[in-house]
């Protein structure tokens, strides 16, 4: 899905580039998408990478396009970050994501959709900012360690 929605994006734009981080089963086969779809000079694979801190400050957007997911730990690390996030609206990902203020949310397999939440978001500096300060104070609220400390203290009693 979403090297199919990046495709999209790529025809119309030169500005615009795609890093998937990770390994595993499916690499060889998203390999072989992207070069089908002819987009081998804008999507990296570089694996499995311990620096994702230094990755995600170099990055503008972050898009997690599961099909099934709980809370996810990587699109919390973005949000902590700073970046906008684009999601699918399966598991937890809607509980993380606040639609339309700290990234966007789409069906799963919605190619257009995710093209057009990645196209609004590569054309407006401000909204991916705003978007940005917005998710990382969602997690701070709601996800950072101090937060999460409070609030097992306040279930189980401050004994």
């Amino acid at each position: 899905m979403l090297l199919r929605a990046f495709h999209r994006i790529a025809m119309l734009r030169s500005d615009v580039r795609l890093v998937i981080v990770g390994d595993g089963p499916e690499r060889s086969a998203l390999e072989d998408q992207i070069s089908r779809l002819r987009i081998e000079d804008r999507v990296s694979l570089p694996g499995f990478r311990p620096d994702i801190d230094a990755l995600l400050a170099d990055a503008d957007v972050f898009v997690l396009t599961s099909r099934y997911e709980g809370i996810s730990i990587a699109l919390l690390e973005a949000m902590r970050s700073g970046l906008p996030a684009i999601g699918t609206s399966v598991g937890g990902i809607p509980e993380t994501i606040a639609e339309g203020a700290t990234g966007f949310l789409i069906a799963p397999d919605d190619d257009e959709a995710l093209a057009d939440a990645m196209t609004r978001l590569a054309d407006s500096k401000l909204l991916r900012e705003t978007m940005g300060e917005r998710g990382s104070d969602h997690f701070r609220n709601n996800f950072s360690l101090a937060t999460m400390l409070s609030r097992y203290q306040q279930l189980y009693g401050n004994d």
